[in-house]
């Protein structure tokens, strides 16, 4: 609870600053990045509601002068887990896809996001569009299917490593998808806190 009531503490803290400079693009960066901060995001009940108002955050970032471009993926980076926002997703990914942004994350996303969105997707295929080679789609995509604690989505990454890992001929002992991914972390396991009933 301590804990918990710490992580409100500081939000409610960057949101005052934000009331009181609400030209501030870096106030809403810092409020974005800290709701969508693996290590703080737990400390809240409804992560649909805390990655939407860390989309939020970053959103209206970009509206400020001076913003960095980075700003609109880390928007894409929230936006991407709230539940029921995949369609709003999917548009800002292939903006920023359009205008030759291509880091790892970002590619990650707009694979996942379209395969949610189009379920007939030649996945393997469209993987090594996006990540140039097999090589690069399967290490990007094992990275996904194993951060679960960031709880990213991960449409069609299963089938894809398997497509690939059979392409790539890889020995059962190497396939990341022969692993289920692990669980994510929270309080509850930070704190080796146990339930009694």
């Amino acid at each position: 609870m301590a804990w918990r009531d710490s992580i409100s503490s500081g939000r409610s803290f960057i949101e005052r600053g934000i009331r009181n400079n609400p030209k501030d693009w870096s106030l809403y960066r810092t409020l974005g990045f800290m709701l969508a901060d693996e290590n703080k995001f737990p400390a809240f009940r409804d992560l649909d509601e805390v990655f939407l108002a860390s989309a939020t955050a970053y959103q209206n970032a970009s509206k400020c002068e001076n913003a960095p471009s980075y700003i609109r993926r880390a928007e894409l980076y929230s936006l991407s887990r709230v539940k029921g926002k995949e369609k709003e997703a999917l548009a800002l990914a292939r903006e920023l896809y359009a205008k030759n942004q291509r880091a790892p994350r970002l590619l990650m996303l707009l694979f996942v996001l379209e395969a949610h969105e189009n379920p007939q997707l030649e996945l393997t295929n469209r993987a090594i569009e996006l990540f140039k080679t097999q090589e690069n789609a399967y290490k990007n995509l094992s990275i996904l299917w194993q951060r679960t604690e960031e709880h990213f989505p991960i449409h069609g990454v299963a089938q894809t490593l398997q497509s690939l890992e059979k392409s790539m001929d890889l020995p059962d002992e190497k396939r990341v998808s022969s692993l289920p991914p692990p669980p994510p972390a929270g309080p509850d396991e930070w704190f080796n806190i146990r339930n009694s009933n």
